[in-house]
């Protein structure tokens, strides 16, 4: 468990009163969750700088992510038996693929070196 705090009246120039933040406690043996919350901690002092928070990307990944999941409820819920919807499970196959592709490049390429969207 970690504890973070300001012990100094002065850092940095600032008074003590600007970096007043409630200990957050983390679990060390957790990486996901100590990368949660210092990206949270990052995002709440660049919105006190005046920065304002860009949903773009997190609209493209819903965007992708309800169309990738569209192609698979049409391909199991579509009312024609196997034999004869070979061609709509083959176009439902072959987007969901390329959406999830899609998306996984995007979270590969550009979300991952975002903090403050």
């Amino acid at each position: 468990t970690c504890y973070t705090s300001t012990s100094n009246s002065k850092i940095m120039g600032k008074k003590k009163d600007d970096f007043e933040r409630p200990p957050v406690k983390v679990n060390l043996a957790d990486t996901a969750t100590i990368k949660r919350t210092i990206d949270d901690v990052v995002c709440k002092f660049v919105e006190s700088k005046g920065y304002q928070e860009d949903h773009y990307h997190n609209n493209v990944k819903i965007v992708l992510s309800v169309l990738a999941c569209s192609f698979g409820l049409i391909a199991h819920f579509y009312p024609l038996p196997f034999p004869e919807n070979t061609v709509l499970l083959l176009v439902c196959v072959l987007g969901y693929f390329a959406c999830t592709s899609i998306l996984t490049v995007f979270l590969w390429a550009v979300d991952s070196t975002l903090i403050f969207m």
